[in-house]
């Protein structure tokens, strides 16, 4: 039980930063977040790094979305898409609850 605690906490932690994250870059721009730009830019290596580990789930979900309601794939492409993303909001919530941890610890 503890295991699906952590899970689910991870997963938590890892979906709010990237929604957060994704939320306030759509603001900033203007436009329906994606893997184009503004948000990802070969001229801006460093920052399109930084846009994508945060909110690249969202990028990723959006993407596949849009080429499935134009048939330019098809649903297990959208499965797949779903589910890759699913592992990198995982991923991320762990980095970043490991990060909280840390934190704590320091001021504690």
């Amino acid at each position: 039980m503890a295991l699906i605690a952590t899970v689910a906490f991870v997963f938590g932690c890892g979906l709010t930063l990237a929604g957060l994250a994704g939320s306030l870059m759509e603001v900033w721009a203007g436009r329906r977040l994606g893997l184009r730009d503004p948000f990802v830019s070969p001229h801006h290596l460093a920052r399109s790094l930084c846009l994508t580990a945060l909110a690249g789930p969202f990028m990723l979900v959006n993407e596949v979305l849009c080429a499935v309601g134009e048939g330019r794939r098809q649903a297990g492409a959208a499965v797949a898409g779903t589910a890759l993303a699913a592992i990198w909001v995982a991923a991320t919530g762990t980095i970043v609850a490991e990060l909280a941890f840390h934190a704590a610890a320091l001021f504690s």
